[in-house]
């Protein structure tokens, strides 16, 4: 399977959640999403010129936003077709989905700059940052099984 019809194939199954999905389709997946990515994020740039992509202002990058939430359900579909492949279960996805979320959704730097309470850093510190590479671990973890365990 080439490139052009692994994307094909990602884009017509993507609410086909039976079936099976090889290595190189999720590799290319994977590829696609950060080609389109980098097309985004220089529209958003030449849109806005300060635009950064580390704050949680996703107002200011419009085109990454509409990437992200057009990529979602396919790129499930994809998990879910991919561990069925590994012989592993749907919920696997499910997990890597909300760590997924946790980690690019959730504002840590926002907690921590908007109070000079003690006892809420203290918090942050020891449960935000935890939960955060947690989240981060599966992410990583997720790669692994998706991208380099052989399939049957």
């Amino acid at each position: 399977m080439n490139f052009w019809d692994s994307i094909k194939s990602s884009l017509y199954k993507y609410v086909e959640f039976t079936g099976r999905a090889s290595r190189q389709e999720f590799w290319y997946w994977m590829l696609f999403l950060v080609i389109l990515a980098s097309v985004a994020m220089v529209i958003d740039y030449s849109i806005n010129p300060t635009t950064y992509w580390d704050t949680d202002d996703w107002s200011a990058s419009p085109s990454y936003l509409i990437l992200i939430i057009f990529s979602a359900l396919p790129g499930l579909s994809l998990n879910v077709r991919r561990l069925r492949d590994i012989n592993k279960t749907w919920l696997w996805a499910v997990l890597f989905l909300f760590a997924e979320m946790f980690g690019l959704f959730f504002p840590v730097e926002l907690i921590l700059s908007v109070t000079d309470n003690y006892n809420v850093l203290m918090a942050s510190y020891y449960l935000v940052y935890p939960l955060f590479i947690l989240s981060l671990i599966i992410y990583l973890f997720s790669f692994y099984w998706l991208g380099f365990k052989k399939g049957n």
